[in-house]
């Protein structure tokens, strides 16, 4: 089973020794994320074209159960930590 996650705009995920950042969000169907800085990824709400983002993590959209909130799908094996990265307290 998939870890969803609610994110937004500027929100960082460590995926294993990865840096996973959500860039864009153009509807909750479409996230445009990018990997330890790399070129921009297309995301979408399909899990069958889930997206491989790095070996053995795949990823796809969804919303929450409120329709409310964007949420990205990380399909990996429970030995691959995924964890959000939380934004300095200011």
């Amino acid at each position: 089973m998939p870890l969803s996650l609610g994110v937004s705009v500027g929100d960082r995920i460590e995926v294993g020794d990865s840096i996973v950042k959500v860039k864009a969000i153009k509807n909750h169907k479409l996230i445009i994320v990018s990997v330890n800085g790399g070129p921009d990824i297309s995301v979408n709400d399909n899990n069958a074209d889930a997206v491989e983002i790095l070996p053995d993590v795949r990823l796809f959209t969804g919303l929450d159960r409120d329709g409310a909130r964007s949420r990205l799908a990380f399909d990996a094996p429970r030995s691959i930590k995924i964890t959000r990265i939380e934004p300095p307290q200011s």
